[in-house]
């Protein structure tokens, strides 16, 4: 008698899927992304591009310009970068300079920022998968974003990226929540966010404009009138405006440095073929072994490419689930995003994975929840789950416990003591942090073109890099390079990582 009453496995099973997650696990999610971007941000050593994009905040903040004079622009296309920064949008800065008049001006404090924007960027995602397709898969959306190792590292580190992609989910939030009730506000905002994006990341704002673009045409396109149209193209003529102003005060400057950055990532127009196979090896499995930090074990985050790419596919050939909002959504985000990117990002840098993050995160909680409901032995999911998990959060806590901040870069800068004045440091900029970033000149052809010759020289993995790629293509600047260490500049220290030089 009581098993004539009793629903079926399948049905409990469906019903346990559909109900509504408890609160304590929402908060959990944002716990866990909170305690990984912090303890990276405290323990990774910093990088030459948190330098660079540093120093011009901190001369914004503490002497009204917004040149970057840490670093060197004779043999580059970087003209005036002294006195002018436009190779690099100008919204990153802008915010540092406010974010640290509150926090105070240093690297922690920097990458509290991209803590605090990573947040930002997690709950819009949230709440669109929310709005799609329900409180508990949100959660679980929430739950693989929390976790994913390009966000969470991109969150602990001081580049404009992780600005951009939050403003720019934010503006899908935006669009999605106000949509149904103030379609006029809801545009209005979401292209202004979405524009400030683009004024902090170019791809962030492409990855948003487009995303936007096509959650209005597939929703409201029957909505769109002459005043809405107008209402979208607003906001990046203000944006224009304002950086238009900006880039008048010194227009030669700019065309030279935003050309000669904006060069450098086109490639793909000119050789699509070789442009496709360096997107595959450099961005996608370079990206996701993290550059082989890891040597032979980073290896095994091929699985997690793997498993993204099989719930990427998995949900494009179920009909049900490719028909549905967030799926439909997260299928044509990820087809935009990995066009933008080959197209118009052509350093094939893995910063850009972040972009991802989203739609990858929505197609593993579709396959997951999917086959949860399909299967009634679950053991064998979760333990896959519980794999890929540990795969997730395996670098970051890896990189946490190595602590190359505390243990490498500090105890490295306290050995660098300049007795001259100005510039006595020739070296990566993120030694700007520990050392001042007036006493830093960032050259890494080591005054070929400048002819300075400072008290201390710092050869890092990067400069180190460089010269190997002199000794191929320039070897009249390679031979410079290993004649003035070894005549004029002797080793006062090493520690594996850096490499000081002193003058003679």
């Amino acid at each position: 008698m009581r098993a004539a009453i009793e629903p079926p496995r399948e049905q409990a099973a469906d019903r346990a899927i559909q109900k509504p997650p408890h609160r304590g696990f929402r908060a959990t999610i944002f716990v866990v992304y909170l305690l990984i971007a912090i303890a990276l941000s405290l323990t990774r050593i910093p990088i030459c591009d948190e330098g660079w994009y540093a120093d011009p905040a901190m001369n914004l903040l503490h002497h009204g310009s917004m040149g970057s004079p840490a670093i060197e622009s004779a043999g580059t296309f970087l003209k005036g970068i002294e006195q002018k920064t436009y190779y690099l949008m100008p919204v990153y800065f802008l915010a540092q300079a406010a974010w640290y008049r509150i926090l105070g001006a240093n690297l922690i404090s920097m990458r509290m920022l991209s803590v605090f924007a990573g947040a930002v960027a997690l709950l819009s995602w949230y709440f669109i998968a929310r709005k799609f397709a329900g409180d508990r898969l949100a959660a679980i959306v929430a739950g693989f974003v929390a976790i994913d190792t390009s966000f969470v590292v991109l969150a602990a580190t001081g580049r404009s990226d992780i600005l951009s992609a939050a403003l720019g989910a934010a503006a899908l939030a935006c669009y999605v929540g106000l949509r149904e009730s103030r379609l006029r506000v809801a545009t209005i905002s979401a292209h202004a966010l979405a524009a400030a994006s683009g004024l902090t990341h170019p791809i962030g704002g492409l990855v948003a404009f487009a995303s936007l673009v096509w959650l209005q045409l597939h929703f409201d396109r029957r909505r769109l009138t002459a005043s809405i149209v107008f209402a979208a193209a607003l906001p990046y003529l203000i944006g224009a405006a304002a950086w238009g102003v900006y880039i008048a005060q010194a227009p030669d400057l700019f065309r030279a440095q935003f050309g000669g950055n904006s060069a450098q990532r086109l490639t793909a127009w000119i050789s699509p073929l070789a442009a496709i196979k360096r997107e595959l090896v450099e961005r996608y499995i370079g990206g996701f072994t993290m550059g082989s930090a890891w040597t032979r074990l980073a290896d095994l985050r091929l699985v997690v490419l793997a498993a993204d790419i099989a719930a990427l596919v998995f949900v494009a050939c179920s009909r049900a689930l490719r028909r549905s909002a967030l799926g439909t959504f997260a299928l044509v985000q990820a087809a935009m995003i990995a066009a933008i990117l080959l197209l118009f990002e052509g350093s094939r840098q893995p910063w850009y994975l972040i972009y991802f993050a989203f739609p990858l995160a929505t197609t593993l909680a579709l396959t997951t929840q999917h086959l949860a409901r399909k299967n009634t032995r679950r053991w064998p999911l979760d333990l896959a789950v519980a794999g890929f998990i540990s795969l997730q959060i395996a670098y970051p806590a890896l990189s946490s416990l190595q602590n190359k901040y505390g243990r490498t870069y500090l105890p490295f800068a306290s050995r660098i003591r300049p007795t001259t004045p100005g510039r006595a440091v020739m070296g990566t900029a993120e030694l700007g942090f520990a050392l001042g970033f007036d006493r830093i000149l960032d050259d890494y052809h080591l005054g070929f073109y400048s002819g300075k010759t400072p008290q201390y020289i710092v050869i890092d993995p990067r400069y180190q890099g460089f010269l190997q790629q002199l000794h191929q293509q320039q070897p009249e600047l390679y031979q410079y390079a290993t004649d003035l260490l070894s005549t004029k500049y002797r080793v006062a220290y090493s520690n594996g990582y850096y490499t000081l030089y002193e003058k003679q």
